[in-house]
């Protein structure tokens, strides 16, 4: 049950659809957060779909991408090219990911999925920069940014490939908790194979 002193209602605003609107025609929907057992579910989702956009707007507004991938490159990476965890910063999570080749059939990587798909395929995928690093191995670095909400799911995913076959080597959960990242028991991963 919320605090009382919390908030005891939200109000979202959706136009209506079916029909041709006139100025300020809009539906207006009430949700009580006193009574959440007597709100429908579909009440909830709908309430929860338009919260989550509200939160990913005001969070790209106050993104400043370049300077966020910046970030990423300089700090989101071990000395032995693998990549540190994740991070939120002003509702943006900060995916760093790395691929290292040992050989043209083998290789050492790091990528982060956020409700269960790899953040460059996220729907929301703000920024996702990928350099290509000099020397004697191959290796790629990437950050890529995404607006993420309560509740969301982050997976840092680690592989290695032998003979072109990904296998598993660690995963690293977390749940988007009060604006930051907590870790949380390991969640299963079945696909490992990335771009």
């Amino acid at each position: 049950m919320p605090d009382p002193g919390f908030l005891r209602t939200v109000v979202v605003v959706k136009e209506t659809s079916g029909r041709r609107k006139r100025s300020g025609d809009h539906e207006r929907f009430v949700l009580d957060l006193e009574d959440l057992p007597g709100v429908s579910d579909e009440s909830l989702r709908r309430a929860l779909l338009v919260l989550r956009a509200e939160e990913a707007r005001r969070s790209l507004e106050r993104a400043e991408p370049a300077a966020l991938v910046e970030e990423g490159f300089s700090r989101g990476f071990l000395p032995n090219g693998m990549v540190k965890d994740p991070w939120i910063a002003g509702g943006i999570l900060v995916c760093p990911g790395a691929k290292i080749d040992r050989s043209t059939m083998s290789h050492r990587c790091g990528f982060v999925r956020v409700d269960s798909s790899w953040v460059w395929e996220h729907p929301d995928l703000l920024e996702d920069v990928v350099r290509h690093l000099p020397g004697p191995q191959s290796r790629m670095h990437s950050v890529s940014l995404v607006p993420v909400g309560e509740q969301c799911a982050v997976d840092l995913v680690e592989a290695r490939t032998r003979n072109g076959v990904h296998e598993l080597v660690g995963i690293r959960s977390f749940t988007v908790t009060d604006g930051t990242l907590l870790l949380v028991s390991q969640r299963s991963v079945g696909k490992v194979a990335h771009r």
